[in-house]
């Protein structure tokens, strides 16, 4: 019996390489609807997934991170929940959440995207040292510099070791690193006064501040 879900993959992904996303849409759409599928067929991954990402093409992404959390929860509940299936739709969610800056929303998901790497590939996977990275990245953007600095050390002593101390990649890393450190000094937050302050201490507020004063009014 031919199947009816293929021939609107095929053109789904053909309208998607032309750029046509509204037209891949429509016909992921279609695929959907096909009798043939059941829950839990591989194939309503696919499509969903699908869905999923010429939505974001189009830069609908409230469609997109809605067929997304269900392209996830079937996958969870056929495949369990620490398949690198589910970890594929989590990633894509992630990535729409940060396209849209809802950098509180991607933590969650993008650390249990890194869980579920490390479980199934390793700790020194290429996947999982990119995953580093990028959590690492939103600690950055979150503010969290103690945690993005980690995370960037984690990842950049992975890629030293496999890639060698002048790769590209190890040296970006070390750029992030470094523009962390600068960060750190420039937006430190004195807690006293609350002004923003350079160096290890702000001097309005230490007590070698305060002797200053009490030399220059005598």
């Amino acid at each position: 019996m031919q199947s009816q879900w293929e021939p609107f993959k095929v053109a789904a992904e053909e309208a998607a390489r032309q750029n046509n996303f509204a037209e891949a849409e429509r016909n992921w759409l279609k695929a959907l609807d096909c009798d043939e599928l059941c829950r839990d067929d591989p194939r309503v991954f696919i499509t969903l997934d699908g869905i999923a990402e010429a939505c974001v093409r189009q830069g609908k992404i409230e469609e997109a991170e809605r067929w997304l959390k269900r392209s996830v929860g079937l996958k969870v509940k056929a495949l369990g929940q620490d398949h690198m299936e589910v970890a594929q739709s989590l990633n894509n969610l992630a990535a729409v959440y940060f396209e849209i800056k809802k950098y509180a929303d991607v933590e969650p998901i993008a650390k249990r995207v890194l869980d579920i790497y490390t479980t199934n590939l390793g700790p020194e996977h290429p996947k999982v040292v990119v995953m580093t990275g990028n959590l690492a990245m939103l600690y950055q953007r979150l503010g969290n510099y103690p945690q993005a600095s980690r995370l960037y050390r984690q990842a950049l002593a992975m890629k030293s070791k496999t890639m060698g101390e002048d790769h590209p990649e190890v040296l970006a890393l070390k750029a992030q690193l470094s523009d962390i450190k600068h960060q750190t000094i420039t937006e430190a937050v004195c807690e006293i006064c609350g002004r923003p302050y350079a160096g290890q201490q702000c001097l309005k507020c230490t007590g070698l501040a305060l002797k200053a004063i009490d030399v220059k009014s005598r």
